[in-house]
């Protein structure tokens, strides 16, 4: 391996690395401000770099440049060519990140020639990306200023400055840091990958490693408390952010050391074994502010909610943004309420909980997420700053489900117009609805009496083995009986209808949930629910059997199968008080095993029926 790069073929290398898409060399020629013949000739010699590891760059014409690559080996050659992160940028969005990040973190102004040397641009390059940081740092209430002689910096809330810089942060990490990371704090491997991880300031760096060593100690002090991933990422995250700005003299409070009772009452906690594993590494206080803080209580004595009317509220909202009869999902409700309790009540309420989906649902649900948005800022105005991307997507993500389940539920009425109308019309509806999703047969019709079928039916599509004239409604031809291809071409069409009329606003007065229209006799529906609670019971003993009370074996069954009659037949208890709640925050872990039980088996149990599960639990 004789083939050397040069900095500036590092630097295109390791953004193609960065990138999901394919770009072409006009796109490159404009990232890196130098023309599209240098970036032919940088790309000669990264491919025939690239060639020496047996590694492709692929290339189309018309289509542009990509790299096909696992996180893992795209990980191998950032390690191989990072020597210095402070020289490396990549895409646009994460050198912002990169230059947002010093900007809040610096002690002093930070000019833009000393940026510009730093990541090798040109300082025109870096003045355009300050232009979008200020109008960035302005959605934070942050400004941008600018510093005569000297450059510039960050003023605002030391508060808001550690938001902005954990939410950085956590841009940074992509899906397979996160494995590394919780990987290291379960396993403690001591694997060489824990480099690497951010293209921003390399002091924070070091920091943030030294957080996941001391955090994976704590976590072996403290045996009896599980967190999960998110919790556990948001512990390194704002750990290391806030020993990074204790370091720099930046506290978010007072200097106020933590008292010896209080250290008393939560000495086998994670979160205070992990920050006092971090200050005596580091020579620093325990001080009391900078412990609310990593742990997230730092606001919390300012929430204060009925979850019920917050998520009525909420989906009556959405639904009037979007004209969608979200109200009708019983699922919905209950899902929504369950997920801003167990937000809301959490013994640490992490403001950037991690969230994988977070771009996917931006781009592909936008309207659903600027209505969670919109509606959200409204309902929880006086604790502006959860209103995050990660907390907007989460929520959206339940609305999201909703228009699935509608989509699912939904039948698109068929009109079938065959030679006569009669003959072979089971045959025909049986194929049909067997291999098409959404649909229902609702009447057949002859060439002769197909517009008075169209009166009587008001059918959403006609599939019809005849070519057909003079009618206004969705229709498609097919062949007598209907070959593959034409249920393949029927189907793209009722999803298409289906999509149409979401987009459309037109909707069925349904409920979502309580569908029972497949059931025909009573009997049927006591055998299937009696099957259903055992199930459940059998599931819910599994899973928190050891914690049933002893001897309320019998009367717990008849709960569950009771329970399930009631979900079913929509008649949940609905009832809730400040002792459930308290309830609710302090059995957790369990909560969250039963949850996953009703979920798995679709069943769409409230709050106030896991209250009543709980009075059977130890």
């Amino acid at each position: 391996m004789n083939k050397l790069l040069t900095e500036r073929e590092k630097l295109i290398l390791n953004y193609l690395l960065g990138i999901r898409n394919k770009i072409t060399t006009q796109e490159l020629a404009k990232e890196f401000d130098i023309s599209v013949r240098t970036v032919k000739y940088n790309l000669a010699n990264i491919k025939e770099w690239l060639g020496e590891r047996n590694i492709e760059l692929f290339s189309k014409r018309g289509q542009g440049i990509w790299l096909e690559l696992l996180d893992s080996q795209k990980l191998i050659l950032k390690n191989e060519l990072v020597d210095n992160l402070e020289t490396i940028a990549i895409s646009q969005e994460k050198r912002i990140n990169h230059i947002m990040f010093e900007l809040i973190s610096a002690t002093q102004a930070v000019s833009s020639e000393s940026i510009a040397n730093k990541l090798q641009l040109a300082q025109n390059t870096i003045l355009n990306d300050i232009k979008k940081i200020e109008l960035l740092l302005e959605q934070f209430n942050l400004t941008l200023v600018r510093v005569s002689g000297k450059g510039f910096s960050v003023e605002g809330t030391e508060h808001t400055k550690r938001f902005v810089s954990e939410m950085i942060v956590q841009k940074e990490l992509s899906e397979f840091d996160i494995y590394r990371i919780m990987t290291e704090l379960i396993k403690k491997n001591d694997i060489n990958l824990l480099n690497g991880f951010f293209n921003i300031n390399t002091s924070y760096q070091r920091i943030f490693l030294v957080a996941i060593d001391c955090l994976s100690k704590a976590m072996k002090q403290s045996d009896n408390q599980t967190l999960d991933y998110s919790e556990l990422l948001s512990l390194t995250i704002r750990g290391s952010v806030s020993m990074f700005r204790l370091l720099t003299l930046n506290p978010i409070g007072t200097y106020k050391i933590i008292s010896n009772s209080k250290k008393k009452n939560i000495s086998k906690e994670v979160a205070y074994n992990f920050v006092h594993e971090m200050v005596d590494y580091l020579e620093l206080p325990l001080l009391q502010d900078e412990y609310d803080y990593i742990k997230s209580d730092y606001h919390k004595e300012s929430l204060s909610y009925n979850f019920h009317q917050l998520t009525e509220g909420l989906i009556d909202g959405v639904e009037k943004e979007l004209q969608f009869p979200f109200s009708h999902d019983q699922l919905l409700f209950n899902n929504l309420m369950a997920h801003l309790a167990l937000r809301f009540s959490k013994n640490n309420l992490y403001v950037n909980e991690y969230n994988p989906f977070v771009e996917d649902i931006k781009e592909e649900y936008t309207e659903v997420y600027k209505a969670v948005l919109h509606v959200t800022n409204k309902l929880i105005k006086d604790y502006a700053i959860i209103i995050n991307d990660s907390f907007v997507s989460f929520l959206s993500l339940h609305f999201i489900a909703s228009l699935e389940r509608y989509k699912q539920r939904k039948k698109i009425k068929i009109v079938y117009v065959c030679s006569t109308g009669v003959g072979v019309t089971s045959l025909l509806q049986q194929k049909v609805e067997e291999e098409i999703a959404n649909v229902e047969v609702v009447s057949f019709a002859s060439v002769l009496n197909i517009q008075e079928e169209i009166e009587n039916k008001t059918p959403d599509l006609i599939i019809s083995i005849f070519t057909l004239k003079d009618v206004q409604i969705p229709w498609i031809k097919v062949n007598p009986i209907p070959s593959k291809k034409d249920i393949r071409n029927i189907q793209e069409m009722v999803n298409e209808i289906l999509d149409n009329q979401i987009e459309t606003k037109q909707y069925d007065e349904i409920n979502i949930v309580s569908d029972f229209s497949g059931f025909e006799q009573s009997d049927e529906i006591s055998r299937d629910l009696i099957v259903k609670g055992y199930l459940v019971y059998q599931e819910l003993k599994e899973a928190i059997g050891d914690e049933l009370i002893e001897g309320y074996e019998d009367a717990f069954l008849l709960h569950v199968l009771l329970l399930v009659h009631r979900i079913t037949f929509d008649t949940q208890y609905m009832t809730q008080s400040n002792t459930d709640q308290e309830l609710f925050t302090s059995k957790k872990a369990t909560i969250i095993k039963i949850e996953k039980v009703f979920s798995e088996q679709e069943l769409p149990i409230n709050l106030s029926e896991i209250i009543a599960i709980l009075q059977y639990v130890a």
